[in-house]
């Protein structure tokens, strides 16, 4: 069976150099599929992604968190509510692209990457 999940998150008006991003990270039975992210940097914007392809051993949730915070930071972090996780640097990689989380983000400008984020079976996080 192929697992899914959709990953979204919801701005409202944002302040300057400030993202909202929510994190996700699966339960595996010897181990674990590293962060899947989605981040927006845009006032009143919205990133939806669905992930597929996950490995069928894949048996849940992890680790799932919300962070608003300045971009490429997890310091300071203002944490969503009913958040498994309060996001922090020493629970993510804050900095998006890296080679350790799967995550599409949306710029202050609006320009939408997505990046397949390496080796996603292999780091800490």
């Amino acid at each position: 069976m192929t697992r899914k999940v959709f990953l979204r998150v919801d701005a409202r008006t944002m302040t300057t150099g400030r993202c909202l991003t929510t994190w996700f990270d699966w339960q595996h039975p010897t181990d674990h599929s590293d962060a899947r992210a989605v981040r927006t940097c845009q006032s009143t914007t919205n990133v939806l992604k669905e992930v597929t392809g996950e490995r069928s051993t894949n048996s849940g949730m992890l680790k799932f968190g919300v962070c608003y915070a300045p971009n490429q930071q997890a310091t300071g972090c203002t944490n969503g509510p009913n958040t498994d996780i309060d996001v922090g640097p020493e629970t993510v990689i804050p900095a998006l692209p890296n080679d350790c989380t799967w995550s599409v983000v949306r710029s202050s400008g609006g320009t939408v990457s997505e990046y397949n984020g390496g080796l996603v079976h292999d780091c800490d996080n």
